[in-house]
């Protein structure tokens, strides 16, 4: 189940998790569980489970009865003012990066480069927003989401699998079982959004794009050396690009989607829990 958990600035440390959140009369607030940068120490950042959504998740496990939460599928991110100026939108919803082929999103026809304005009649003010739109319309078994796709709003039906009146030909879940390796991936999968012109007007965090250096502004002149058709291009394996900062400086870029990851992303803001980019 989505959760907003409480923020506070008590000292919590590695082996505090799970202990309780009380204020200064001894009264639980709720459950410690996580901490903010990164380092395993504490930096003045906590944060812990509310006590009315502790009780419910303590009941469900031991009633066996917490309800889930469909995975949709898809990998998305805030549209946030630079996102918003790169695509002459309003700065708000969540801009699809990539689809995963067989899941909900797909079914419902959502695609890269849509923009999710509202689930369920709920408007997406914030990145979390969905979440619990969509726990809220798990029970129907399906919902309406309104996009924005190319300028035009579009309404979408988006069937999420519990209502038993839901016909099974329609559900249409992520595939189970052990995942099969990628053998080519589009420029758009791998975290990089492109104009006409081969321009890159955002970059998606923790992505392959993202840890090899691409940048947004930057402008991809050459992959492996030659000039490709940057919307149709699969990259089948580890590629050199030749790109061009917003001053006019070219560099070269080893971008290989299959290799292991040991970068350190950036990261925006004080709260390193809350990363741009959001999987559901």
């Amino acid at each position: 189940m989505p959760l907003r958990l409480l923020q506070h600035d008590a000292a919590v440390n590695p082996g505090s998790s799970g202990g309780p959140l009380v204020d200064s009369e001894g009264r639980l607030l709720g459950m410690n569980s996580q901490i903010a940068d990164g380092s395993r120490m504490f930096v003045g950042i906590a944060y812990a489970i509310a006590a009315p959504d502790l009780a419910d998740i303590v009941t469900g496990l031991i009633e066996e009865n917490l309800p889930g939460i469909p995975t949709l599928g898809m990998v998305a991110r805030p549209v946030d003012r630079q996102v918003a100026a790169a695509l002459s939108v309003d700065a708000k919803g969540l801009l699809i990066d990539s689809i995963q082929p067989g899941g909900l999103a797909e079914g419902a026809g959502l695609a890269p480069g849509d923009i999710i304005l509202a689930v369920d009649g709920l408007t997406l003010d914030h990145p979390g927003d969905i979440a619990f739109a969509v726990e809220r319309a798990a029970a129907a078994g399906e919902t309406a989401v309104d996009i924005l796709r190319a300028g035009q709003r579009m309404e979408l039906s988006l069937v999420l699998g519990y209502a038993l009146d839901v016909p099974t030909e329609r559900l249409r879940q992520v595939p189970q079982g052990l995942p099969k390796t990628v053998k080519a991936y589009r420029l758009a999968a791998l975290g990089v959004v492109l104009d006409d012109n081969g321009r890159v007007t955002a970059v998606t965090e923790n992505s392959p794009a993202l840890f090899a250096g691409l940048a947004l502004g930057d402008s991809i002149l050459t992959v492996n050396g030659a000039t490709v058709d940057l919307a149709t291009y699969e990259v089948t394996g580890p590629i050199l690009i030749l790109v061009q900062a917003p001053g006019g400086v070219t560099r070269h870029i080893h971008l290989d989607p299959w290799a292991a990851q040991d970068s350190l992303r950036p990261v925006g803001g004080a709260n390193v829990l809350d990363p741009d980019v959001v999987v559901f």
